[in-house]
């Protein structure tokens, strides 16, 4: 047991000088060192290590690329905005500054009120439901639901699809303007074609 451990101790002595003596050299010595045919490594007489060449500095710059990249569609409606003109009766829409659709619409006698407005959109629904003022009901000789009743919430009078505006006014494609609400009435097939290219907070201005 003595002999084995007496025999790792000079083996570990031994690998510590070697180590020690060992080094690492950059460039040209002054040893006789014979470099090899592939010009990287050589050996010193001593049997060290030697580098034959400095290690180049690492440069690595990157080439700059430029392609063409299709921007979502969520980017390109924000680039959009549409103008209500009530006396003109007409629906504006704006790409990146530029007149690009004309709609005719049918607004709400009290829009009036409403001119000279800056808005943004807010919802956009398919199919939505109306929740009826008590206007609409009384208009008709009705009876006046109580306020939440089901009863309230109409199937078809908004059409197939409506755009709301953040200032409660609500643009639709429903058959008939919507009594005592601040509404923008419109064809089906234009509003459609309008949502499709519409997106939450669009800009929008009535004047």
């Amino acid at each position: 047991m003595k002999a084995k451990r007496a025999a790792v101790s000079i083996v570990l002595a031994l690998a510590v000088v070697v180590f020690s003596s060992c080094s690492l050299f950059s460039g040209n010595s002054k040893d006789n060192v014979k470099v090899s045919a592939s010009g990287k490594l050589s050996y010193l007489k001593s049997g060290y290590i030697l580098i034959a060449r400095d290690v180049p500095q690492k440069s690595f710059i990157t080439p700059k690329v430029f392609t063409f990249v299709k921007l979502p569609d969520e980017f390109q409606k924000r680039l959009r905005a549409v103008l209500i003109n009530l006396k003109k009766q007409t629906l504006v829409l704006y790409t990146n500054g530029k007149k690009t659709l004309v709609y005719k619409i049918y607004p709400n006698t009290s829009l009036k009120d409403k001119a000279e407005i800056e808005t943004k959109t807010a919802l956009i629904y398919n199919y939505p439901l109306w929740y009826a003022p008590d206007e609409y009901f009384r208009s008709r000789g009705l009876v006046v639901p109580p306020e939440g009743s089901k009863e309230r919430y109409l199937k078809g009078a908004l059409g197939g699809k409506a755009i709301f505006l953040e200032n409660g006014v609500i643009i639709h494609s429903g058959p008939f303007n919507l009594e005592g609400e601040l509404s923008i009435r419109m064809e089906q097939k234009a509003l459609n074609k309008l949502a499709s290219l519409l997106s939450k907070n669009t800009p929008v201005e009535i004047k």
